[in-house]
């Protein structure tokens, strides 16, 4: 088996709520550095956002895989909104489109420091809620978990819910 690499789009926009239609140039990019694939953040899609279809022909002209798209949530409800599971339902609809890729839903805790295990608990509530729909679907479900050592000290605003296609 070999070892593909891919990038990030966080590389070239660092801000998960900018919107940048600049996915053109980063798939080009990556290309001609000799990558593999991308994980593509939602709000870099631009044009694509609404149009899987003409992203997998840009991505067939450069070769590069998407792997997966990135789709951050905040939650800060135990419960999720009628709004946010519009928004994973569209998205996981999207990455469908594309075999073998994964959506990756990182947890954002946002600036506010204060009652983190509470914080947690609501984001693990809506990740769960998010995954149960998707076994029903017959999508594999990963979540990657910090120990909870990490997770007191507000680091688990990493873990990634990751839904296999």
């Amino acid at each position: 088996m070999a070892i593909k690499f891919g990038c990030h789009t966080s590389t070239w926009v660092l801000d998960y709520d900018k919107e940048v239609d600049c996915i053109d140039h980063i798939i080009d990019v990556v290309s001609d550095a000799g990558f593999q694939g991308i994980d593509i953040q939602v709000a870099l899609l631009g044009k694509y956002n609404n149009d899987p279809e003409k992203l997998k022909e840009k991505r067939d002209s450069k070769g590069i895989e998407l792997n997966a798209l990135t789709v951050p949530f905040t939650w800060p409800k135990e419960k999720e909104t009628d709004l946010e599971k519009k928004r994973a339902d569209f998205y996981i609809q999207y990455v469908k489109n594309f075999s073998n890729a994964k959506l990756n839903v990182p947890s954002r805790v946002g600036p506010n420091r204060k009652n983190l295990l509470e914080r947690q608990k609501e984001i693990l509530s809506c990740a769960n809620a998010l995954g149960k729909p998707l076994t029903k679907m017959a999508l594999s479900l990963r979540f990657i978990q910090l120990p909870q050592k990490l997770r007191i000290l507000g680091l688990h605003q990493i873990t990634n819910l990751c839904l296999k296609t």
